[in-house]
């Protein structure tokens, strides 16, 4: 899987990891839910936008919520428990338990909007990792 592989290649010989046994086996979290609601993630339009926009803003998300940007790797107990919260208690809850590499980018941010903005920022840096694991061709 790819996120485990990023995981794994950004630990150095001086930090002790390890992989996890098929009973701490991770799951993929959507940090921005596959299913959101208007209150706790709102769309980013102006205000008085027309429909055109608001299902061309609408159409991107659905896309973004599927990219490297917004997925990260927890255990199981924690994907159930974050469910479908809002960003700050998703971040709360990542920084409190879990201590995957890959989640620490929550933890050094000061992210406080989960946006399409936050996904693929995320997205380019997962990208710039998974590169230097499978380079690409000269």
């Amino acid at each position: 899987m790819v996120l485990e592989a990023i995981e794994w290649a950004q630990y150095t010989n001086k930090q002790e990891h390890q992989r996890p046994s098929s009973a701490t086996a991770y799951s993929i979290e959507h940090i921005m839910p596959q299913s959101t609601n208007e209150t706790d993630w709102p769309l980013h339009v102006p205000s008085g936008a027309d429909d055109a926009l608001r299902i061309t803003v609408a159409t991107a998300r659905e896309t973004l919520k599927h990219t490297f940007g917004n997925l990260t790797l927890v255990t199981q107990p924690l994907n159930l428990a974050l469910s479908n919260g809002r960003f700050s208690a998703k971040r709360t809850a990542i920084e409190n338990n879990s201590l995957l590499m890959l989640n620490k980018y929550f933890q050094r941010n000061t992210i406080q909007d989960w946006d399409e903005v936050a996904i693929r920022e995320r997205g380019e840096r997962l990208f710039e990792e998974a590169i230097k694991i499978w380079p690409r061709p000269e």
